[in-house]
């Protein structure tokens, strides 16, 4: 089976939040398959939207370096706390915060992120990044 591992990216300093004033964490990350490139997340949360638990990006595709945009996919989801366990749901790519990223060319809807063939795997790299990244652990155990 292979082996998925989480770096997490440098820590951002949060900004405020237009319509609460309360602070927007970000944090993002990078996930290696068998020890090479396989995945980018980006995440993003406020305790003045504990509602809406952690906004989460994750871009899949090919990482070499003569790769651009066009080689990779972009799906978006929340997670949130629920009673005893986590929920994943996705979301129209179009509607995040990463609507405009450079990081790939295909921006998945929610629709589409359902009926795709990576479907499975964009739900695995998630439990991974829900599971290894401690910023995205405490972020969502302060709403739960």
């Amino acid at each position: 089976m292979p082996q998925l591992v989480i770096e997490q990216g440098e820590e951002k300093t949060p900004h405020e939040c237009t319509c609460c004033g309360m602070p927007v964490y970000d944090g993002y990350g990078f996930i290696t398959r068998d020890g090479s490139p396989h995945a980018v997340y980006f995440a993003t949360w406020s305790p003045g939207h504990a509602d809406r638990g952690v906004w989460l990006a994750l871009v899949l595709g090919d990482w070499s370096d003569s790769a651009g945009p066009d080689r990779r996919r972009m799906a978006t989801m929340l997670l949130r706390a629920a009673e005893n366990q986590h929920e994943f749901s996705f979301t129209d790519t179009s509607t995040s915060p990463w609507a405009n990223s450079g990081f790939a060319l295909t921006k998945l809807s929610r629709e589409d992120a359902l009926a795709d063939q990576q479907h499975g795997e964009f739900l695995h790299i998630a439990e991974h990044v829900l599971r290894d990244d401690v910023r995205v652990q405490a972020a969502l155990e302060n709403v739960a």
